[in-house]
C-alpha cells in the first residue's frame, strides 16, 4: 500500500513536470508570434543570434527541469530503498523475537513438566513416610502396652509375700523387659529421626539450588571463598531472618548471599509437620562457584 502511494506521487510529479515544459514552450512560441515584426536591418546575424539565445535558454530550462526531475526520482528511489531496508530490519527483528519467545516458552514448559514430576515423586515419598510412621506408631503403642503390663507385674510382685528368690527372678526379668522395651523405643525414635533427616537434607538440596539461581555474585570475586549463613523460616517456607554466621571476608559477597536467600523466598519446604519443625532453623555454607555444604 505504501509503495502504491509513492508510485502515485511519482506519476503526479512527472505529469506536473510535463505540463510545466509545455507551458514554457507555449509561452515562448506565443511571445514570438505576438511581437510586431521588426524591419529587416542589415546588421549582420544579430536577429539569428537572438533566436539562438532564446533556444539555448529554452534548452537550458528543459535540461534543468529534467535534472530536477531526475534528482527527485533518485531521491525518491533512495528514500524507498531506505524504507525497504528499515522494513527488512524490522522483519528480521520480529522473526528473531518470535524465535526467542518460542524457545523461552519451550524451556518454561520443560521446567514446568520437570517440576510436576518432582512434586509427584515427593508426594509418593511423603505418603510412604506417613505409612511407615503409622506402622511405627503402632509398634510404639504395642510397646507401651507391654511396658505397662511389665510395670503392673512389678507392682504385683512387690505386693506379694511369696518366695523372695522367685520374686527377685521375676523382678530381674521385668527389668530386662523394660530395658528391651526402652532399647526398642530408642531404635524406633532413631529411625524416625533418620527419616526426618532424610527429608530435611533433600529439601536443603532444593533450597541450595533455589538460592544459587538467585545469587548474583559480585564480579571479580574469588570462587574459593565462602560464608556461612543462618536462616529462619516462617509458614510455607517464607524467609523471616537471614544473618551471616561466618563472614567470607568479602562484605559484597556476604551481602549478595543474604540477598539471594531473601530473593529465593519462599523456599522449598516439606509438608510433613515433624520434618518442617526440624527444618525451620538451619545454617548453610556457600561459595561463589556453587553451594558446597548444608549444616
Amino acid at each position: 500500500m505504501y509503495k502504491g502511494k509513492n508510485s502515485f506521487k511519482y506519476k503526479q510529479s512527472f505529469s506536473f513536470s510535463v505540463v510545466i515544459h509545455l507551458f514554457v514552450i507555449c509561452l515562448l512560441v506565443f511571445s514570438f508570434n505576438w511581437k510586431a515584426p521588426r524591419p529587416i536591418v542589415n546588421k549582420g546575424n544579430k536577429i539569428v543570434h537572438a533566436v539562438a539565445v532564446d533556444d539555448q535558454q529554452v534548452q537550458k530550462l528543459v535540461q534543468d527541469l529534467k535534472k530536477q526531475k531526475a534528482a527527485k526520482v533518485a531521491a525518491e528511489q533512495a528514500r524507498q530503498k531506505h524504507l525497504d531496508h528499515l522494513a527488512e530490519q524490522s522483519k528480521q527483528k520480529r522473526i528473531a523475537e518470535q524465535k526467542r519467545l518460542k524457545a523461552l516458552q519451550k524451556k518454561q514448559a520443560q521446567e514446568a513438566k520437570k517440576l510436576e514430576q518432582q512434586k509427584a515423586k515427593e508426594k509418593s515419598v511423603l505418603q510412604q513416610l506417613k505409612k511407615d510412621q503409622v506402622a511405627k506408631n503402632q509398634q510404639l503403642k504395642d510397646l507401651e502396652a507391654q511396658k505397662k503390663t511389665a510395670q503392673d507385674n512389678l507392682a504385683k510382685l512387690k505386693k506379694q509375700n511369696a518366695d523372695q528368690e522367685k520374686q527377685q527372678q521375676q523382678y530381674q526379668a521385668a527389668l530386662a523387659l523394660q530395658k528391651k522395651i526402652a532399647a526398642k523405643q530408642a531404635e524406633i525414635a532413631k529411625q524416625k529421626s533418620q527419616a526426618i533427616d532424610g527429608i530435611v537434607n533433600k529439601y536443603k538440596g532444593l533450597i541450595l539450588e533455589a538460592i544459587s539461581q538467585n545469587w548474583l555474585v559480585p564480579p571479580g570475586t574469588s570462587p574459593t571463598i565462602s560464608c556461612q549463613l543462618y536462616i529462619e523460616l516462617g509458614n510455607a517456607g517464607k524467609v523471616v531472618n537471614v544473618r551471616v554466621m561466618k563472614s567470607s571476608g568479602n562484605n559484597l559477597l556476604d551481602r549478595s548471599a543474604v540477598a539471594a536467600v531473601y530473593k529465593a523466598s519462599p523456599l522449598p519446604a516439606p509438608s510433613d509437620s515433624a520434618a518442617y519443625q526440624a527444618f525451620k532453623k538451619f545454617s548453610l555454607t556457600v561459595k561463589p562457584e556453587n553451594i558446597i555444604e548444608a549444616g
